[in-house]
């Protein structure tokens, strides 16, 4: 049987016989161009801020994020293929129906309000069959995967949980047979995934309160501020004198750091998120529900911080 010419290769394959796609550098050896994709590639995704790309969660969205990818290295960048591909026994959607399976996909994200408001474990379902779609469609020749992460990034940001990318580097070959096993001609297998997604993805919130310096996650987060005030106070039950202050100190960050992340993004945690005041200036509009709270007047009010708690606060 003939083999179909595949427009986007170079005639004559490299050396070692493997194929090697058209490039603007004109590198006829797969394993170079290959190095200098996964370069490049990395570096735009760096700058990809810069671009300023209108997120509509939609496939211009991707075709945008594609082009700026891999616009330096292939003319047809951010374009759809025109070619049905399969890869690894993985078969894909049929080039003439990208645009329609897009617009399904699409329509179900707004249709779920772009997954807001989801708990962990709904986000991680929704999130899971979102990127499974998405895998199927496969929209061009060459990129897919970078592009996708990308885009499921940006949908989980907006939905307030982040995606963590480098969960993906660490497990690249574990992500690539989940996602593998999920595409319908595999078997429609979501279990690796949901159990990868469920690691890679944490809510926002407890993700600043790790990661990132009180001023910042407070900036995003306002309603993180009675949570550093209930860790601030675990610490000054320590005893300044004691010989072994230094190990308690960091086993109680450590500790308090971790519960106060596992409830956050359990969904156990509660915020007070409508005080007076409080986008302008969190510090004060909490430490005001304190001081009532300490002298015994919380009942009057309809949200109230509850001291010596481990959560750091009730509504």
């Amino acid at each position: 049987m003939k083999e179909i010419e595949d427009p986007y290769l170079y005639p004559e394959k490299d050396a070692k016989g493997y194929p090697v796609l058209k490039n603007k550098f004109g590198i006829r050896n797969y394993q170079s161009l290959d190095k200098i994709e996964a370069e490049l590639s990395s570096l735009k995704e760096v700058l990809l801020k810069e671009a300023k790309i209108e997120r509509t969660f939609d496939l211009e969205h991707l075709k945008k994020i594609h082009k700026h990818l891999f616009g330096s290295i292939y003319e047809w960048a951010g374009e759809t293929r025109t070619i049905n591909m399969s890869k690894a026994g993985s078969r894909f959607m049929p080039e003439n129906l990208i645009v329609t399976f897009s617009d399904i996909v699409t329509d179900k994200l707004r249709n779920e309000n772009y997954f807001k408001g989801q708990p962990k474990e709904k986000f991680v379902d929704s999130m899971s069959n979102f990127y499974k779609t998405w895998n199927e469609i496969h929209p061009f020749r060459e990129g897919n995967g970078r592009s996708t992460r990308i885009l499921l990034a940006e949908v989980s940001e907006n939905a307030g949980y982040v995606f963590r990318q480098e969960v993906v580097e660490r497990n690249k070959q574990l992500w690539n047979r989940a996602a593998a096993r999920s595409v319908t001609s595999n078997g429609n297998d979501q279990t690796e995934l949901k159990a990868l997604m469920s690691q890679i993805v944490i809510d926002a919130r407890a993700y600043h309160l790790s990661r990132t310096k009180p001023e910042i996650a407070l900036k995003k987060f306002p309603e993180l501020f009675p949570i550093y005030v209930d860790i601030n106070n675990k610490i000054k039950e320590i005893d300044p004198k004691s010989p072994d202050y230094n190990k308690e100190y960091n086993n109680v960050m450590s500790r308090e750091f971790r519960q106060h992340v596992y409830e956050i993004n359990a969904g156990k945690s509660k915020f007070i998120t409508t005080l007076p005041g409080l986008q302008k200036d969190p510090v004060v509009a909490v430490s005001k529900v304190q001081a009532n709270d300490e002298q015994g007047k919380s009942e009057s009010k309809n949200t109230s911080v509850s001291k010596g708690r481990s959560k750091g606060l009730e509504m």
